[in-house]
């Protein structure tokens, strides 16, 4: 999903200033105590704590093609109903 290598520094640093805090706050306005994991293994459809979710990002990267954080407080407004 971002480029650059999952393995440098920059790319943890990023998931951690940017994709965990918000994830996080719309976990908890969920009343929830773990989140949809969007790594490539995972594909949002599984619920893990904070910290292995940044681990399994780190691991795998992203699912391919999420753009639009829809598990993780973004709408995904891309999809019309045709009217």
């Amino acid at each position: 999903m971002y480029p650059g290598s999952r393995i440098a520094v920059s790319f943890m640093e990023n998931v951690k200033k940017w994709f965990l805090p918000i994830a996080q706050k719309h976990r908890l306005s969920q009343g929830r105590e773990r989140m949809n994991c969007p790594c490539s293994g995972c594909k949002n459809l599984l619920l893990e704590p904070d910290n292995v979710v940044l681990s399994y990002l780190v691991w795998h990267g992203f699912i391919k093609n999420y753009f639009v954080w829809k598990f993780h407080s973004e709408e995904d407004t891309s999809s019309t109903d045709g009217g």
